[in-house]
Formats: C-alpha cells, sequence, structure tokens
C-alpha cells in the first residue's frame, strides 16, 4: 500500500494566501499600497523643488537658467513663480516624463513647450491689463492689432524674447 500524499502547497499569490490567510493578506496588500502612495505624494512633492527637477541632466540647464538668467525665468523666480506653475503637468504626465529620460527617449535640446495664454492669464489677468501695464511704451506691444496673439510667441522663458512687431514695423 502507498502512503496517502498530501497535495503540493499552491504557489505564487494562491500559495500566499493559503498559507497567511486572506485578512492578513488583505492587510499586507494595503501596507503595500499605502507605501508606494506616500512614495508618489513624495515624488510629486519634491517635484515642486526646482533642484530636484535639476537631478535629470537635460533639465539642468533650464533650472540653471530660472536662477542666474536675464530671462523671465529668472524674472518668475524672483517673483517666487516655481516651474510648475508654468510647466503644468498630470502625475502620469510627469510618470512618461521619468520613464522618457530614463529610457533615453527624447530630444536633447528639449523641444520648445507650447504654454497656452492661459496659464501666463492665471496671474497676468487680461491682455486689458497687460496694456494698461505698458501703455507707457512708444509702440504699446499688448496693445495691438492682435489682440489673441499667444503671450509665447514673443516672450520665452529660457531665451531672449522675440519683437514679433518688427517682422512688420521698423519702429
Amino acid at each position: 500500500m502507498n502512503a496517502p500524499t498530501t497535495p503540493p502547497s499552491p504557489k505564487g499569490l494562491k500559495g500566499f494566501i493559503a498559507r497567511r490567510g486572506i485578512a492578513c493578506t488583505i492587510v499586507i496588500a494595503l501596507f503595500i499600497l499605502l507605501v508606494a502612495a506616500n512614495a508618489v505624494y513624495a515624488l510629486w512633492e519634491a517635484s515642486y523643488n526646482p533642484s530636484f527637477c535639476s537631478l535629470c541632466h537635460i533639465i539642468r540647464p533650464y533650472v540653471d537658467s530660472y536662477h542666474t538668467s536675464e530671462y523671465l525665468d529668472n524674472i518668475h523666480q524672483q517673483a517666487n513663480v516655481g516651474c510648475k506653475d508654468c510647466h503644468v503637468t498630470t502625475p502620469i504626465g510627469a510618470l512618461q516624463e521619468v520613464a522618457a529620460y530614463v529610457t533615453g527617449n527624447y530630444e536633447n535640446p528639449l523641444k520648445e513647450r507650447k504654454i497656452g495664454t492661459d496659464v501666463c492669464l492665471k496671474c497676468h489677468r487680461s491682455y486689458e491689463s497687460l496694456a494698461e501695464r505698458t501703455a507707457h511704451l512708444n509702440r504699446n506691444p499688448h496693445e495691438s492689432h492682435w489682440p489673441n496673439l499667444r503671450c509665447t510667441v514673443c516672450h520665452k522663458s529660457h531665451r531672449p524674447a522675440e519683437n514679433y512687431c518688427a517682422q512688420c514695423h521698423q519702429d
């Protein structure tokens, strides 16, 4: 006669649950999720610090410019406007950026970002308000025959501004 054999214990998640019990497994899974969520939250919060962003070598020149240049990025830095106030992204978008960096799947130099006028007007209110603030100029660029021209056509953050009007106007 053969001695009865015990069936092999299941492997993987089923085996883990069988050995530990469903309640223990749920507690462990919740703990892992909590730790992961806290890590993602900590990274998200850290990403508001430009120095954190400069850990990626392709971003470092932009962060250096933000701190020291004569361009709009440094003017914004002096006004305590952070990178993410203009460079809006989602957690998924941030993860995609990290994945692109880690895999080397990016252009260098980075393509210019298309910042919408709505982002600028969060702080600068309206074209009318800007026209009032620049009324002292000989030819007010914010009171033009192109009333809805995107701010970034002229204003560049990490490089010199462009005089769009000079393409047609000589003065």
